[in-house]
Formats: C-alpha cells, sequence, structure tokens
C-alpha cells in the first residue's frame, strides 16, 4: 500500500495543489501568489519524480501501471509545464484581468497528461485524455482579447469531442474482440 502512494507521490502533489489552488484563488485574488504557489507544487512533484527513477515497475491498481519510462514522461512533463508557468508570468502581468485561473488549467493539463502516460487501462487512457483536452479547451481559448481567441476555443472543443467519441468507438472495438479493456492485450 505505502509503496503505491508513494509511486503515484506526484500525482498526488498535483491533485492536491488543484485543490488548494482552488482554494487560494477564492480567498485571495493575487496572481503572484498562485503562480508562485503552481511553480512550487510543479518543482516539488518534478522533485519527487527525479527520486522515484530508481525505483522498479509498481502496479498502483489495475489501471496505473508506474514504471521507469512512464516516470522519465512525468519528468518531462513536469518540466515543460514549470517552464510554460515561468514564461507565462511576465505575459500574464500586461494583461488587464487577474489571470489566476490560468494556472489552475495548466496544473489539470499537467494531471490528465501525467495520468495518460502511466494508464493501464483504457478507462485509465480515457480519463487522462479528457482531464487533459478539456483543461486545454480552456487554454486554447484563454486570451479573449486577441481576435480569434474564442473561436479556436470552440472550433478546438468540437475537434476535442469528435477525437473522444473516435477513441471510445475503438475502444468499444477493441473490447469487443479481446474481452478486456486492459492496455497490451493481443
Amino acid at each position: 500500500m505505502l509503496a503505491q502512494l508513494i509511486a503515484v507521490a506526484p500525482m498526488l502533489v498535483i491533485a492536491c495543489a488543484i485543490t488548494l489552488g482552488m482554494l487560494l484563488i477564492a480567498i485571495t485574488r493575487s496572481q503572484r501568489l498562485i503562480h508562485a504557489f503552481s511553480a512550487i507544487s510543479l518543482l516539488i512533484a518534478a522533485v519527487i519524480t527525479i527520486l522515484l527513477l530508481s525505483n522498479s515497475s509498481v502496479q498502483v491498481t489495475p489501471l496505473v501501471n508506474v514504471t521507469s519510462f512512464g516516470l522519465y514522461a512525468q519528468l518531462l512533463i513536469l518540466v515543460s509545464a514549470l517552464m510554460t508557468t515561468l514564461l507565462s508570468y511576465q505575459f500574464l502581468l500586461h494583461q488587464i484581468e487577474v489571470h489566476d485561473e490560468y494556472y489552475l488549467l495548466i496544473l489539470l493539463a499537467v494531471l490528465g497528461a501525467m495520468l495518460l502516460v502511466v494508464s493501464d487501462h483504457f478507462a485509465a487512457i480515457f480519463l487522462g485524455f479528457e482531464l487533459l483536452s478539456i483543461s486545454l479547451v480552456g487554454l486554447v481559448g484563454y486570451c479573449r482579447e486577441a481576435r480569434l481567441s474564442v473561436e479556436t476555443g470552440f472550433k478546438y472543443l468540437v475537434l476535442s469531442a469528435v477525437a473522444s467519441s473516435i477513441m471510445l468507438l475503438g475502444i468499444a472495438f477493441i473490447y469487443g474482440d479481446t474481452g478486456t479493456l486492459t492496455r497490451g492485450v493481443t
């Protein structure tokens, strides 16, 4: 049980950061505070992931299998999100509105991507894919002042819905042929 919790610790850190970030935004609307909180959360998750790289494969649930390859992919996702968070702060300072929810959308996308790379079951793949794509819809249409931002966000939403439908149809075909939703079964 402890080994399984340790294996998913980076994802738990990000999930807790999302929850605490929402509470932080409800208490105080400070872009600097939520930016620092998000960056520190991503950094903590990256450090935990680096510490876990030497561990062997851990089957957390039938849905999630944490391997060293999955941890490397999670580290890449976390470092990319940290760089995005740090680089976007200056851009968002020059906007009229306070942009605290931007950092929550990034954390949600990170959590979805992290779940996606350690999934061992089509149900977990679908959940990770949906969490990633829904938060990306918000990020694509985020700068409402831009001329085509809302249109782009709506088009990405339609594309995401079509892709999800086709993916579910493919999963149904695989289940109908193999009788299981676990990946890797031939």
